[in-house]
């Protein structure tokens, strides 16, 4: 087990909490590249800390993505250092998109309620060029 190893710690804004935020990148060194998983939570949901050992081996550097519900995707190329590194994750807020449409009268059904089911996917290049 390797003793005092640095971490990553991604500290958040006091309007995004912990639980809503997703982080997904790689860890790179001596042992390849490896997916990162251990993510604890900490300092009352303020912060988000990743180990950046493995195989007892530290990584050299880390590769991350971060989003949470509302707030674009924010990515990370971060060199390990001997100490600890921070990071701040900042909630950009997503621009909103206006849809239109239009449903004749003839296609809902002859119920009292009607439910409609909207999916709108957009997935741009932009926020995986750092990949």
């Amino acid at each position: 087990m390797v003793q005092n190893v640095p971490k990553v710690v991604v500290i958040l804004p006091v309007d995004v909490p912990a639980d809503k935020v997703n982080l997904q990148g790689y860890l790179y060194g001596t042992f390849g590249a490896f997916g990162v998983q251990h993510v604890r939570v900490a300092h009352n949901m303020r912060s988000l800390e990743i180990e950046i050992a493995v195989r007892d081996k530290v990584a050299d550097r880390l590769k991350l993505l971060a989003w949470a519900p509302g707030c674009k995707i924010a990515t990370f190329d971060i060199p390990i250092q001997q100490a600890d590194v921070q990071e701040f994750f900042s909630c950009n807020a997503l621009s909103t998109v206006t849809l239109k449409g239009q449903i004749s009268a003839s296609s809902l059904p002859q119920k009292e309620h009607a439910e409609i089911d909207v999916r709108y996917l957009a997935i741009g290049p932009a926020a995986f060029s750092a990949y």
